[in-house]
């Protein structure tokens, strides 16, 4: 019962939707952040495929192809790499590098795209891909698998998953205090009034000290009582000084009837002698 009463307390739905448009808030700004860092991480990602295809062609025109492979194969063996090389033939077979970029040899474009990776029928995640034209219909390929943009947004979107719990947590806590505290005021409020209707006008709302706005109200409903306290002490006084003074006249009103009734029995009385 007391938490029925909890959540359908005024104060206890006002910090729910109070929770709720703050929620609804940071859910807004974690969307613009990501979509903010997202797009200038793919922004630094498309410089980086199209600076690093820049300088393979032009490692390409000093060395020829057999520098290129070599340079693609060394750096497509190194530990730790962001983005992955392919030389395709024209038959599209992967004479260096990764064989999964065959299937974006076929990019006409040479400025970096988003294209969607293939597994199957189905398409995966998406990559960043630049294609460069080579001799006798081979074909560079340098693409970007976007693994640290994802990454970027995983920690995003996580760090912003935990703050809206928290808030959630934290709003609906400190809902449910504050209407704990308000239902106590409340509830003193209500005592009193119930003890004054019973007929014990002396019964007064009790201050916290704390001068809120619920001791003032209380403040200025106990003046109220006091003010009608007042007047009903002074309509009993007033009550009792009315019957006080009406008492002697009846009761020389009721003796002078008593006498006439007497006179009038006398005068029967010596008729019938």
């Amino acid at each position: 019962m007391r938490i029925r009463r909890l959540v359908k307390s005024t104060g206890f739905r006002f910090a729910l939707l109070h929770t709720l448009v703050f929620i609804l808030s940071v859910s807004v700004i974690a969307w613009v952040a990501e979509v903010t860092v997202t797009s200038a991480l793919e922004r630094q990602a498309r410089d980086r495929v199209e600076t690093e295809a820049g300088s393979l062609m032009a490692e390409y025109q000093r060395h020829g192809l057999t520098g290129l492979r070599s340079t693609i194969e060394e750096r497509s063996s190194a530990a730790k790499r962001r983005l992955q090389y392919a030389i395709v033939d024209a038959q599209g077979q992967v004479i260096a590098g990764d064989r999964y970029l065959a299937e974006f040899a076929t990019l006409s474009t040479t400025a970096a795209q988003m294209v969607p990776r293939y597994n199957g029928e189905n398409a995966t995640d998406n990559i960043l891909v630049a294609s460069r034209s080579l001799e006798r219909g081979l074909r560079l390929v340098i693409a970007d698998n976007l693994e640290s943009v994802e990454d970027v947004e995983d920690v995003v979107l996580n760090g912003f998953l935990v703050a809206l719990a928290l808030a959630l947590v934290l709003g609906l806590g400190a809902g449910a205090l504050f209407t704990r505290s308000l239902l106590r005021r409340v509830d003193s409020v209500t005592r009193t009034a119930e003890a004054i209707i019973g007929g014990d006008l002396s019964q007064r709302i009790a201050l916290t000290g704390s001068g809120d706005d619920f001791d003032r109200l209380a403040a200025t409903l106990n003046t109220m009582l006091d003010k009608i306290h007042d007047l009903l002490e002074n309509l009993r006084q007033v009550s009792n000084d009315i019957a006080h003074d009406l008492r002697t006249p009846l009761r020389a009103y009721g003796n002078s009837s008593r006498t006439r009734e007497t006179v009038r029995q006398l005068r029967s009385t010596t008729r019938e002698q």
